[in-house]
């Protein structure tokens, strides 16, 4: 099996990491985003379903794209992974899912990580 290179590896596909392929896709650079969920959404998907933002969205958004209002004062869980789902999607982002990084290890001035994919059918 041939390894690929890239120039950044993001681990994880929350919204961090989806704000960081953002500025990212605006370069020359090559990146791939490595999450160990089956959707988008990150950390969001494994939280309470009552909790909400803290704030309201026009203060919740990421780059590039406002978060469409919200009918409640704070945006719900559900309002917000739907947010990232689809800004992943709005700029179609490299993203391999279910992937699990276990170690990253510098080798030769290369950063080299160890991924298990949690799902063979990919």
């Amino acid at each position: 099996m041939q390894m690929k290179v890239y120039d950044v590896v993001i681990i994880g596909g929350g919204q961090a990491g989806l704000s960081i392929a953002y500025f990212l896709r605006r370069s020359e650079l090559t990146y791939l985003i490595l999450d160990n969920q089956p959707d988008a959404g990150g950390s969001w998907l494994k939280t309470w379903d009552s909790l909400k933002l803290f704030s309201p969205s026009e203060y919740s958004s990421l780059s590039g794209w406002a978060m469409p209002k919200s009918e409640n004062e704070y945006p719900t869980k559900t309002e917000f992974i739907d947010y990232l789902s689809a800004y992943e999607k709005r700029y179609d982002f490299a993203v391999q899912r279910q992937t699990e990084v276990s170690k990253v290890e510098k080798e030769n001035e290369v950063f080299k990580s160890r991924i298990q994919v949690l799902n063979a059918t990919l």
